[in-house]
């Protein structure tokens, strides 16, 4: 999948980039080379992407807990996705991989970018007891 997706990337003048066998020489990586965007597979190991997707978004000695990523994976079922969000994942891009479904996910992160974890804890609480109201409350 590295191969294909470099030629991909390399087709509309994506020339700087940097590579990694696994999610936690990627964590390195990022060191030394500060991303735009990261592209992930679900299945490497020995970390898989998804527990680096989450190292690098919350890991207290991440490069950059921000970087947008884009989750490419076999995977559609419904709580992959799910999880593939849960854990930081702006854009999931489902296999075979192509430069007609690559291109859009790029776009949209650029376009559209996104956090990928909200900082705000909120608690929704009635204004009076048996009220149909309520209102919004800071988490402690």
């Amino acid at each position: 999948m590295q191969i294909l997706l470099k030629k991909l990337l390399l087709a509309p003048g994506i020339v700087e980039m940097a590579e990694a066998a696994d999610g936690t020489q990627a964590f390195f990586v990022m060191n030394t080379f500060e991303p735009d965007i990261t592209p992930v597979d679900w299945e490497m190991q020995p970390l898989d992407d998804l527990d680096s997707v989450k190292l690098i978004h919350t890991g207290d000695d991440s490069p950059n807990k921000y970087v947008p990523m884009i989750m490419v994976t076999g995977h559609s079922e419904q709580n992959k996705v799910t999880q593939s969000r849960d854990a930081g994942i702006n854009e999931l891009l489902i296999k075979p991989l192509s430069a007609k479904t690559l291109y859009p996910r790029i776009k949209a992160v650029i376009e559209s970018p996104r956090l990928c974890r909200t900082q705000i804890l909120f608690r929704v609480r009635p204004t009076a007891p048996g009220s149909r109201s309520a209102h919004l409350a800071h988490a402690p």
